[in-house]
């Protein structure tokens, strides 16, 4: 079983997602972003995968952390999706963007997609 921890800081939430199998199989709403509170749920699930979508400035070890523990990738205007981006600046698109434009090509796949 591969198990994928998907970390989504916002400005009022910060959540994570448990994959198994790539199935949803957990939330939960975190306190904080501390070591302590991720290890916790490291140690919990023990991850293969995880993945992190920040628009905010979060515990500047974390990254690290779960690179450490897990095959990390940190979603940015870097990350290979399966969409163009026709802005100037791709930079200023926030990651919860673009995880949810891919979310919607992924599900819907050849059809018209609008995400609010």
């Amino acid at each position: 079983m591969a198990t994928t921890l998907c970390f989504d800081f916002g400005n009022t939430r910060m959540k994570c997602a448990v994959f198994v199998d790539g199935v949803f199989a957990h939330e939960h709403v975190l306190e904080n972003d501390s070591d302590e509170t991720v290890m916790a749920l490291i140690d919990q699930y023990h991850p293969d995968r995880s993945i992190l979508s920040s628009v905010i400035h979060h515990n500047p070890g974390l990254e690290a952390l779960l690179q450490r523990t897990t095959s990390f990738h940190k979603l940015d205007h870097l990350s290979r999706l399966p969409l163009t981006t026709a802005v100037g600046k791709p930079e200023t698109i926030g990651a919860d963007r673009l995880a949810l434009m891919t979310a919607a090509l992924t599900l819907f796949p050849g059809k018209n997609n609008l995400v609010i």
